[in-house]
């Protein structure tokens, strides 16, 4: 064909830069001796990946807000995905945390929520609030 155009969506470590991975694609091409102009550019919006300390002050107050109504503390973990926290996070400039509702299926068919987890994950967002803001 004369043109070939090619979108390839990644999920990037924080220290993975725009450049790391267009040189990446320009390399696989140059190896497959792939003929023609190789152009990457990376598509707006773009999701940084981010890691938020287990130390920062949300994090803080989450574990203390989780504990309080769970009687346990949370188990907290890495996740591989993209939500609008990619964005508000800006890269891990802004700390955040992702936590919401028990359920399953999410983004697929026969997606469903708990109803009985609606109460105690708004009481651990308020509780979060509360501690983060220091508001007693």
């Amino acid at each position: 064909p004369e043109k070939c155009v090619v979108e390839i969506n990644f999920l990037t470590k924080p220290e993975q830069t725009d450049e790391y991975f267009m040189n990446w694609i320009k390399e696989i091409a140059k190896k497959i001796y792939l003929k023609g102009e190789v152009n990457v550019k990376v598509k707006e919006p773009r999701y940084y990946g981010y890691i938020t300390s287990e130390d920062s002050d949300i994090v803080l107050a989450f574990k203390k807000a989780f504990e309080e109504e769970y009687g346990f503390k949370p188990k907290i973990g890495f996740k591989a995905t993209i939500t609008d926290g990619n964005i508000i996070a800006m890269g891990g400039r802004k700390p955040l945390i992702v936590y919401g509702l028990k359920g399953g299926n999410a983004h697929m068919a026969n997606e469903y929520l708990e109803i009985s987890s609606i109460s105690k994950t708004c009481n651990i967002y308020v509780k979060t609030m509360k501690n983060y803001f220091n508001i007693n």
